[in-house]
């Protein structure tokens, strides 16, 4: 009896870290209209997009740099960005800046916004690209 209870404590516990950790990283999802005014609100704000460096040339937010996501030197390009400054991450379509943001939120970055739909949504908004 008490190996059940152990292990339905832990399928219990496990259970809450994954509804605690998607409530958490919803909240962390902007829409474009959010994400604009949050960043220009936002003091020190740091502008991440994480898109390869050829999509980076195609169009840009304002104030961005690039770490492609999918670059063998991510980890350690990051590691130069400020972990207390708030850090606004987008990438085409929102998949790989949310693979990032996790990344850099268990490297101890404290706030990390991701733009919801990325730059896709960003355009759809009408919101203005650095060609």
């Amino acid at each position: 009896m008490k190996k059940f209870l152990t292990n339905n404590g832990i399928y219990l516990l496990a259970a809450i870290a994954v509804f605690a950790f998607a409530f958490i990283r919803k909240g962390d999802q902007l829409s474009a209209k959010d994400f604009s005014q949050k960043m220009n609100n936002a003091a020190h704000a740091q502008v991440l997009d994480v898109r390869t460096p050829e999509e980076f040339r195609e169009g840009y937010i304002k104030g961005a740099i690039n770490i492609d996501w999918q670059g063998s030197d991510f980890n350690s390009k990051v590691t130069k960005l400020d972990k207390a400054k708030p850090v606004f991450i987008y990438c085409h379509s929102g998949r790989r800046s949310s693979s990032a943001a996790s990344e850099m939120r268990a490297m101890g970055f404290k706030e990390v916004y991701e733009l919801k739909d990325g730059i896709m949504g960003w355009q759809a908004f009408d919101l203005p690209v650095v060609r």
